[in-house]
């Protein structure tokens, strides 16, 4: 089977394949096109325009006998024909890349994690080849599945595994890459929060993910406000008598005040 997203796997199944498809304004599919290799399982999770009208597309692939995970990153014209393909690699590590946004001069940052549980920002130019990576391990293991980027710096939600159950959690990297200020967030009417996404605003952030239900359901959509400083306005959890889950957000800049 061919699988185009799932931000919610930290491991590839046997068979995936990176699926991806043009689709115009109209909703009409001008194009398709399907990688892998049966050997090599792999599976597409983010794609994003360079403004030239070609995309970048972030893949993750497993091999080898112990299973090895890697990157997969690929730029594609207008047209579907292939720009650019590369693999990245951490050495003696099994990463999973969630999500690829451009750094504003001209390349880009990967998040990445590997999958113990330690989140990692990867570095490449705009040809796609490797320059820096950043690892930040965290007292208890963490995942970050979203990124923000603004003038401050990079901002990633995840969640941390204390032990007894998932706290959400927003990892501050500076300009430079040095670690900030952290935070852990719960929610005190439930348990096993976690974020999915972060997108950043105007006035502050807001992150999106899933928290435990006490009352209908197994799990709420789960919304934490905060500030242009981290400091917690509002939070919000939705759902109804099934599982509902938060996996991203996207701001809407005429409906925003």
């Amino acid at each position: 089977y061919y699988t185009y997203a799932d931000n919610m796997h930290s491991t590839i199944a046997d068979g995936d394949k990176v699926l991806f498809k043009y689709i115009d304004y109209t909703g009409t599919e001008d194009w398709s096109s399907v990688l892998g290799h049966i050997d090599t399982p792999q599976v597409a999770v983010d794609v994003i325009p360079d403004g030239s009208g070609n995309f970048i597309i972030l893949a993750n692939r497993r091999y080898g006998e112990n299973n090895t995970q890697d990157m997969r990153i690929i730029k594609v014209g207008s047209d579907g024909a292939i720009v650019w393909d590369k693999i990245h690699t951490i050495s003696a590590s099994n990463i999973f890349g969630q999500k690829i946004i451009a750094d504003g001069n001209g390349g880009y940052v990967i998040l990445t994690n590997e999958i113990g549980g330690t989140p990692i920002l990867y570095k490449i130019s705009s040809s796609g080849v490797y320059e820096n990576h950043y690892e930040y391990p965290q007292s208890d293991p963490t995942i970050c599945y979203g990124i923000a980027a603004n003038g401050s710096g990079y901002h990633l939600a995840g969640e941390a595994d204390n032990g007894t159950d998932k706290d959400g959690y927003i990892l501050n990297i500076n300009l430079d890459f040095t670690e900030g200020t952290n935070i852990s967030e719960t929610n005190p009417t439930s348990g096993n929060e976690g974020f999915r996404d972060i997108v950043a605003h105007p006035n502050g952030y807001l992150a999106t993910g899933s928290c435990d239900n006490l009352g209908e359901g197994l799990n709420d959509v789960w919304l934490v406000h905060y500030d242009n400083g981290f400091s917690t306005e509002l939070v919000e959890t939705l759902g109804g008598a099934d599982e509902d889950y938060g996996v991203s957000a996207v701001l809407v800049p005429e409906l925003f005040s």
